[in-house]
């Protein structure tokens, strides 16, 4: 009648998650060769790839990134992150075509997993369609309004389609979510800390901030790189969205349920 812990060997991916976790708050080789270990222990498994891959994507080094996303498809062609991740590849190359083709790959018949609506929004709208861009935004979004590489190419969205405040409105919640960052691209930038923002300033914020992200459009782990090149991790502010609250209230019921108070 009493819970009891319950032990359990962990899985490669309790392991990877572990690895990728350490990004930006221990030393980068040290990450990296943890994962590359781990890697190599569950060779026949092809998620660990995904996230050595991932944390290659968010390092902007395209070249490992790739070689991971491919080799992970080429073990399994039913890991729907590996093709996330290699469209993520060719946007960031510039290789727009190829990157829409690799989306379209997914099997959407299944859950395509939520990081594929920021990075298709991001290609949508670097390829100028207004709408497929504004549908896979608003559902990057609803999904998880922290994640600021959607919130980037929201602002940016606006600024291409005409609705300077609504990428005021966007700019003010990156400053709110993650300050440290909006302050070093502003610094970076030679802006004002208090001083409102033309349309070439807050194209220039978004722009730049996009850049300092390289690959990175997580909504957990936030990761950008300083104009001097030095990694950073910083936290990435809730400002009480209703989801959390949500998920909130759906896990203090499962406990209570649990310990049967419910």
């Amino acid at each position: 009648g009493r819970p009891r812990r319950l032990l359990l060997p962990p899985t490669a991916r309790f392991a990877m998650t572990r690895a990728q976790q350490r990004i930006g708050l221990a030393p980068t080789a040290e990450v990296l060769a943890a994962l590359d270990a781990l890697v190599e222990a569950h060779a026949g498994v092809t998620m660990p790839l995904c996230y050595r891959g991932e944390v290659h994507l968010w390092l902007g080094d395209l070249e490992r990134a790739r070689a991971d996303f491919e080799a992970s498809i080429q073990a399994s062609r039913k890991t729907r992150w590996a093709y996330i991740g290699l469209g993520a590849v060719d946007l960031l190359e510039g290789h727009l075509a190829r990157a829409e083709a690799v989306f379209k790959r997914l099997r959407l018949d299944a859950a395509p997993g939520p990081t594929l609506y920021v990075y298709r929004a991001e290609t949508h709208r670097r390829a100028g369609r207004r709408d497929e861009a504004r549908s896979d935004l608003d559902v990057a979004l609803r999904q998880s309004p922290g994640r600021l590489g959607a919130r980037v190419n929201h602002g940016l969205w606006h600024l291409a389609w005409g609705d300077l405040a609504e990428a005021h409105a966007a700019a003010a919640e990156l400053a709110a979510r993650a300050p440290d960052h909006f302050a070093d691209v502003t610094g970076a930038l030679g802006l004002p800390p208090a001083a409102p923002l033309t349309r070439e300033a807050l194209e220039a914020v978004f722009e730049a901030s996009l850049q300092r992200m390289r690959g990175n459009r997580s909504s957990s782990i936030f990761t950008y790189f300083t104009a001097e090149g030095r990694l950073r991790r910083t936290p990435v502010r809730a400002l009480d969205d209703p989801q959390n609250r949500h998920e909130v209230r759906l896990l203090r019921r499962q406990v209570r349920r649990a310990l049967g108070l419910e």
